[in-house]
């Protein structure tokens, strides 16, 4: 009985090439097709049928039947000038011991190679017999340096599922024109000449990491007790020095905060140069008459040394809090008579175009809040409110005239932030939330069975994360194992 069945077929019809320098670049691997098949099943996904136990036996019928289902399996990719994409990859499966031998294949017209009892050529094919593992495919070079330990020391102290790791830069040095063909197939090669100015950025910001800077990457799964997790890492950046700022308490029910620190004001600019770069206008065309309005925006919100936004609720509303903190002296008042002048200009003295009206107030200490009262057709829209408490910039938006700035002076502090970003989502809170609004959208459901079916998730937050490990740029999702069940058993009692 043959090893690989497909796989004989399809060298029948592909001529091999000359593969130059090839190397192993990446690899996809899991913890064991056992674990693969509980995640997909706990996930309500459907696995392809070569990625499940039964579907390997069926299809590589030599190998299969003594395939461990419980021990790491991986698929390794392989690039290198000549090589042809029919050893692009190499299947690496866990077997017993003294199974799946050579022998068989030798005596089938297999050749050893020179020099190495545990690997042979087969019909084109290149295959190895390692102490735990069968190795299908790839090139000589490459199926040569693989070890055991390669793939099994990836789950030895980790609560990892699965893994992608690429070597971006092996692939940009043995297989330049792959990187080449990549970024032209996703449309990140030099824009054309006239290109919209917001593309040809985000071509820029994109193709010239990959290309020049991106060393690695690697995108971990875990499966914990509790939690899903997602992990990427990047390798190839500076890493940021390490910096600290204040964390301001927000006031109300929060049920999502995100807190942002830069390391130095240059790096908390990149929202000011984002918008430059977008509405930077080609020769002879004027710049979008919403230029000013859109850069003062940007940089009433998005800019400053420390950020934090927050959704909360209060009274039965939701507020929107952003504060913005700096390590040098700010001036909100001359922000602010910039965004008034920029709409005055814009809507050309005409109160039926404007869309922002001056309403500051005082609170009860006297303390001044610029509110801005966002307009559309004329009639309230939104009101923004701001104040500055020392190197912070306060702000409170909502869809209604609540005064809800107050609440949250003087701004108390509640430890330290660092470097890099963290957040989370509260499912829980958003769900208690949203039953205090006017217009509650689970005001016809039982409450009661409402509450029971969303406590699984009280203290259960979705968290995310992004900062520097070393050299890697690091991001992290977390979310709760039992959340997609939560949300399709609240969306059956909507829907009953």
């Amino acid at each position: 009985m043959k090893w690989l069945s497909v796989f004989v077929v399809l060298c029948v019809f592909v001529s091999p090439s000359v593969a130059q320098n090839s190397r192993v670049v990446g690899s996809l691997s899991a913890r064991s097709l056992n674990d693969l098949v509980k995640v997909a099943r706990e996930l309500g996904v459907e696995l392809p049928a070569g990625f499940t136990p039964a579907g390997i036996r069926a299809q590589y019928r030599g190998v299969g039947p003594a395939v461990r289902p419980n021990r790491p399996v991986g698929i390794y990719i392989v690039a290198g000038v000549g090589v042809p994409f029919t050893k692009t990859f190499m299947w690496a499966l866990p077997v017993r011991p003294g199974t799946a031998t050579l022998t068989y294949l030798n005596s089938d017209g297999g050749r050893y190679v020179t020099g190495h009892t545990d690997t042979l050529i087969y019909w084109g094919w290149t295959l190895r017999r390692t102490q735990h593992y069968a190795l299908i495919g790839g090139t000589l070079d490459a199926i040569l340096s693989v070890r055991d330990s390669t793939l099994t020391s990836q789950y030895r102290s980790s609560s990892a599922v699965a893994r992608l790791q690429i070597d971006v830069k092996a692939l940009r040095q043995v297989a330049p024109h792959l990187m080449t063909r990549f970024l032209k197939s996703m449309n990140l090669s030099a824009p054309p000449k006239g290109a919209d100015p917001v593309q040809a950025y985000f071509r820029k910001l994109i193709a010239e990491p990959i290309r020049d800077d991106i060393d690695g990457v690697e995108l971990q799964f875990d499966r914990t007790s509790r939690d899903w997790r997602v992990a990427m890492k990047i390798k190839g950046f500076e890493p940021w020095t390490r910096a600290y700022l204040q964390r301001p308490k927000i006031p109300g029910t929060v049920v999502g905060r995100m807190d942002v620190v830069y390391p130095d004001k240059d790096k908390a600019a990149w929202p000011r140069e984002f918008t430059k770069q977008i509405f930077n206008p080609t020769p002879g065309e004027h710049a979008p008459a919403m230029q000013p309005i859109i850069t003062d925006a940007v940089e009433s919100l998005l800019v400053g040394e420390g950020l934090t936004y927050a959704v909360t609720e209060i009274d039965g509303k939701f507020v929107v809090f952003v504060v913005q903190q700096y390590r040098r002296s700010i001036d909100l008042k001359s922000r602010v008579k910039s965004i008034i002048d920029s709409a005055e200009q814009l809507a050309g003295g005409s109160d039926e175009t404007r869309f922002l009206a001056d309403l500051t107030y005082a609170t009860e200490d006297g303390a001044e809040v610029t509110r801005l009262h966002v307009l559309s057709g004329g009639q309230p829209w939104a009101y923004i409110d701001m104040i500055q408490h020392k190197r912070m910039i306060v702000t409170a938006m909502s869809l209604d005239s609540g005064r809800y700035l107050p609440k949250a002076l003087p701004v108390k502090v509640g430890g330290r932030i660092s470097t890099g970003a963290v957040g989370w989502v509260d499912p829980y809170s958003m769900v208690q939330a949203i039953q205090s609004l006017p217009d509650n959208p689970f005001a016809g459901i039982n409450k009661y069975e409402l509450n029971k079916t969303t406590a699984k998730l009280r203290n259960r937050k979705i968290n995310f994360s992004a900062g520097f490990e070393r050299d890697w740029l690091t991001f992290e999702v977390t979310i709760p194992e039992n959340l997609a069940d939560t949300v399709r058993a609240t969306r059956d009692l909507i829907e009953q």
